[in-house]
């Protein structure tokens, strides 16, 4: 009779972000801020073990002089603390690339929770965050007076091709987040992103019209055909990332009106010109992708 095996142990959450190299004066890695020993050690370590160097990476990447650092978080954890944020209204999430973002605040009005997923409904915005096998979370420090963000990110390895850089039609958005909204056409305005999306949810005849005029065309340029119609109809826009998608529903500015307070999206093409992936001084490493960004108030 043939013994079975024993279940191999799950791999405990790593400090790692791929970039393995020590600091021969502190004796620390460039990346993780863990000694040498406790590389070696990890894998067959246990829990306490794991837990007792993650509280020590805080002071340590300090000393390092590192701005980022990742997590012990699993996907559980990330979509518990995000839930936590989002029931109490803490903070901003910035989904998308610089110049073309949606910033999410307030408090959540309705909230859902599956094992993967967690959806929040706000005033004039909904949110989704997905949170996967092999989502982490980084601590990213801007400046020395700042407190902390949080930035969700997946290996870079999963992103497939790049979105279409041309005003493209994407049919009825049966995935819509708010009410009432389910099946309404949804248009890609190309950034031509593999990260990023923005689209935008309308039944409005007249932009309808404008964007289907303007199909084809590529990301700016097709703006200048459209622009008036959006503005007229202020549809809904649909930033998506891997790991999250924001609907918001309030009223775009016109001229010089100034974003009011609570959800809000901005399109600026020539901050998306410079081909940002992250905010200033957000320097992810290569293995990893931001997805999602929480700021606190």
């Amino acid at each position: 009779m043939t013994t079975p095996a024993p279940a191999r142990r799950p791999l405990p959450p790593s400090p790692c972000v791929g970039i393995c190299e020590m600091d021969e004066t502190l004796e620390l890695c460039r990346g993780c801020a863990r000694t040498a020993e406790e590389i070696v050690l990890w894998r067959d370590a246990e829990p306490a073990y794991h837990k007792a160097v993650f509280a020590e990476l805080p002071a340590r990447a300090e000393r390092l002089g590192l701005r980022l650092r990742r997590l012990s978080w699993e996907p559980e954890e990330i979509l518990s603390w995000a839930a936590d944020r989002l029931t109490a209204g803490e903070g901003c999430w910035v989904i998308g690339p610089p110049g073309a973002v949606a910033e999410v605040s307030g408090s959540a009005q309705g909230l859902s929770r599956s094992a993967e997923a967690l959806v929040a409904q706000l005033e004039g915005a909904a949110l989704r965050l997905i949170a996967p096998r092999g989502t982490k979370a980084f601590a990213w420090r801007p400046l020395d007076t700042a407190p902390e963000r949080i930035v969700l990110a997946l290996p870079t390895v999963r992103l497939g091709e790049p979105d279409p850089a041309e005003l493209t039609p994407l049919g009825p958005d049966q995935d819509a987040l708010l009410p009432g909204d389910e099946g309404a056409p949804r248009f890609d305005l190309g950034l031509g992103r593999a990260a990023a999306r923005f689209s935008v949810r309308s039944r409005d005849a007249a932009l309808l019209a404008a964007l289907e005029a303007a199909v084809g065309q590529a990301f700016p340029a097709h703006l200048a055909k459209t622009r008036d119609a959006l503005f007229a109809a202020q549809p809904v826009r649909v930033i998506e990332t891997p790991l999250a998608r924001a609907e918001i529903a309030t009223p775009i500015p016109l001229g010089d009106e100034r974003t009011q307070p609570g959800p809000h999206t901005h399109l600026l093409p020539a901050i998306l010109s410079e081909g940002l992936a992250t905010p200033a001084g957000l320097a992810m490493p290569p293995a990893f992708t931001a997805a999602a960004l929480w700021i606190p108030a």
